[in-house]
């Protein structure tokens, strides 16, 4: 045997060099642990985060079906509300008159009168339903929001920079849409 190899000198420093190696590779593991949950972890975020946007878009087409639906329905029943009461009424005073002579009578008796709670509960559903579109429509800039920030702030843009936005669809009208493409909005009279 060779006296060096069995020297407490050269044992000692066989032992420094393995510790150092081994907590070498226990911070190297640590680090691609932690690089990997990271990894995991803003990954799965963004998938939480694109199915939210998702599942709000889907909402929001469902509400905006609704109110079209809901508005288009009480429209329907007010309009043939107003059109029985026409003809009733028309119906009615046209009775009275054929006899002849009893023109001064109507004065006396009591007409018919036309109930416009049917159109009062249609405009609150139109501003309640719209409100409803408005909210869901609101929501789901927000979810985009949170999404961008997710993809674009370090260090999470380090793991996703290769994830797309979200496309997400909003719904304006025209008159919106040339509104903010010119900077200008005029009409004022209601």
């Amino acid at each position: 045997m060779d006296p060096k190899c069995v020297s407490i000198t050269n044992l000692g420093r066989r032992c420094t060099v393995n510790k150092i190696g081994v907590l070498f590779g226990a911070i190297l593991i640590s680090i691609c642990i932690l690089v990997m949950g990271m990894y995991f972890s803003y990954s799965n975020k963004e998938i939480i985060i694109r199915n939210q946007a998702t599942a709000v878009q889907k909402e929001s087409e469902i509400i905006f079906d609704r109110v079209w639906k809901v508005i288009q329905q009480q429209a329907n029943v007010s309009d043939k509300y107003k059109d029985g009461f026409k003809e009733i009424y028309v119906e009615m005073m046209d009775a009275r008159y054929e006899s002849g002579g009893n023109f001064m009578k109507w004065i006396q008796e009591a007409n018919p009168t036309f109930d416009a709670s049917l159109y009062k509960q249609l405009m609150n559903t139109i501003s309640s339903e719209r409100a409803s579109f408005a909210n869901v429509q609101t929501k789901l800039v927000s979810v985009k929001q949170e999404h961008d920030n997710l993809r674009l702030l370090f260090p999470a843009s380090i793991f996703l920079s290769g994830r797309p936005p979200l496309d997400i669809k909003i719904v304006t009208s025209a008159k919106t849409d040339k509104a903010f493409e010119s900077g200008e909005e005029n009409d004022i009279e209601l």
